[in-house]
């Protein structure tokens, strides 16, 4: 039909895909027991090295470059970057934007403003988190959308005392 999707009989290795574990010479092996590749390059990274990802594009349908409008101070995601910026235990803001070209303008402003930026996957957010951390040798990433003006740096810091405390990832 056109659509790709695993078929009845593929999902019974769902659980397995990619699986790795390593092996007393280090080495990765195929295997339908041990940890997700993933998981065993992100243990690697720093506890404490915890990001705080600021998620925007120009992409609006209802309001177009609502990111980029005055706000306070300043345009909304500058604004917004000051205020989550303040977080004592998030170690970076990064505000995270895709690599269109109709989003450069997000990064000429970081550019300007001397803020922190990343740009990643064009569509999928969860894979531009992913490459963030990846970049940053990031434990976590706290997600901020980019249109909330509101987020609390207090609120950030409470989620990370949490993820601390229970040992979350």
């Amino acid at each position: 039909n056109g659509i790709k999707h695993p078929c009845e009989n593929e999902k019974k290795f769902r659980s397995i895909m990619y699986k790795k574990k390593i092996d007393n010479s280090n080495v990765l092996l195929r295997s339908d027991s041990g940890s997700y590749m993933i998981n065993y390059e992100i243990n690697k990274f720093k506890k404490n090295n915890i990001v705080t990802a600021i998620i925007a594009r120009l992409k609006s349908k209802r309001l177009k470059k609502k990111v980029m409008k005055k706000f306070h101070t300043n345009s909304l995601i500058v604004d917004l970057y000051s205020r989550v910026q303040t977080s004592t235990l998030s170690s970076k803001t990064i505000l995270a934007t895709s690599d269109l070209s109709e989003d450069y303008p997000i990064i000429e402003l970081a550019k300007k403003n001397n803020m922190n930026y990343f740009s990643g996957h064009p569509i999928s957010v969860i894979d531009r988190m992913l490459q963030l951390a990846f970049k940053e040798k990031a434990s976590a990433v706290i997600r901020v959308t980019g249109d909330n003006p509101f987020t609390d740096p207090y609120l950030i810091d409470s989620m990370i005392e949490l993820l601390k405390e229970n040992k979350l990832d």
